[in-house]
């Protein structure tokens, strides 16, 4: 764009157009019924988890791939051991995964382990963030990722806390245009360089993964959901 020259505002049409992708997957995913053996297998691997808080991890799975769904491009981080152990034990089946991704986001989502990233953690983390809140079911609610290890009683829990996540949004709310450039750190949220394509992850310090390959969309509210 020529120095000088304003950027054009978007139309609300435009907005509408780019915004129906996102919205028929989020409703997808939100409607999707994940296979009932994810639970025992996650169980397994961490037997914390009690069965009547089995509910939770699958909203915030659900969540996750919501965010996902809205990325928009960037480079989404992990925030929670749970989710990522369920997302894994989703992908081990392999059939109903690739069904899955090929309905919800048009492509294959790949785990990408956090030492594997190109984005720095603290900038994905923001990212998770900022896709949770473009949802329409972000809109009316906070997501269940941001504390749910720590609610689980995970070993080394990841996440994000009340500071940190008003740290992002605000920055977000201060430079619109450059939502991605935060890190967010034990002290607080920093600015950073630039932005990061495809898709990575990981949470907190450590552990973790993101998501990456063909990822738009996503819309309608979500809540828990059920096994088939």
């Amino acid at each position: 764009m020529p120095a000088g020259r304003r950027p054009r505002k978007l139309t609300r049409a435009q907005i509408f157009l780019m915004r129906r992708t996102p919205r028929k997957r989020e409703r997808f995913i939100c409607d999707y019924v994940f296979p009932s053996h994810i639970r025992g297998r996650v169980r397994k691997q961490r037997p914390q988890i009690a069965e009547r808080d089995w509910p939770l991890v699958e909203q915030g799975l659900r969540e996750w791939f919501v965010c996902c769904a809205w990325r928009g491009g960037a480079v989404l981080g992990m925030p929670s051991r749970a989710v990522d152990e369920a997302w894994h034990e989703f992908i081990l089946d392999s059939i109903a995964y690739i069904d899955f991704c090929e309905k919800a986001f048009g492509a294959y989502l790949h785990h990408t382990p956090d030492e594997a990233m190109s984005t720095p953690m603290g900038n994905a983390l923001a990212q998770t963030v900022h896709a949770w809140d473009r949802s329409e079911v972000g809109q009316d609610e906070e997501s269940v990722l941001w504390d749910l290890d720590e609610r689980l009683g995970i070993d080394e829990p990841l996440g994000l806390d009340g500071m940190q996540l008003a740290g992002v949004r605000s920055a977000a709310s201060a430079y619109p245009m450059m939502a991605a450039p935060c890190f967010v750190g034990a002290g607080g949220v920093f600015g950073t360089g630039g932005e990061g394509g495809g898709e990575g992850g990981g949470g907190g310090c450590g552990g973790g993964a993101g998501c990456s390959g063909g990822c738009g969309g996503g819309g309608g509210g979500c809540g828990g959901g059920g096994g088939s």
